[in-house]
């Protein structure tokens, strides 16, 4: 599973315990955070969602890479993400 969570999230306390349950029982589990935003964050390519444009793209090209991981998709991704957003992966 891959998800994705912006830090005011209020969901996010109760997911990142999911996340970790879900890889003690050993499935693959990654939870990534983007700094400073809250809830879907990333759900509207077109407009400064949460006060920062760009975040759909940067997720979509993490979630190309965790599909083409899993065998899922072939290649590169072909999304080109604003640099100057990152996300970063929980350690769980």
């Amino acid at each position: 599973m891959i998800l994705f969570f912006g830090t005011n999230d209020q969901l996010l306390p109760g997911s990142r315990e999911v996340a970790k349950q879900s890889a003690a029982l050993g499935n693959r589990a990654e939870l990534y955070t983007a700094p400073g935003v809250g809830h879907g964050f990333f759900n509207d390519a077109t407009s400064a969602k949460n006060g920062a444009p760009g975040w759909h793209d940067v997720v979509l090209y993490r979630t190309d890479l965790f599909l083409e991981s899993l065998g899922y998709l072939s290649g590169k991704p072909t999304v080109k993400p604003n640099p100057a957003l990152s996300l970063t992966r929980d350690p769980l």
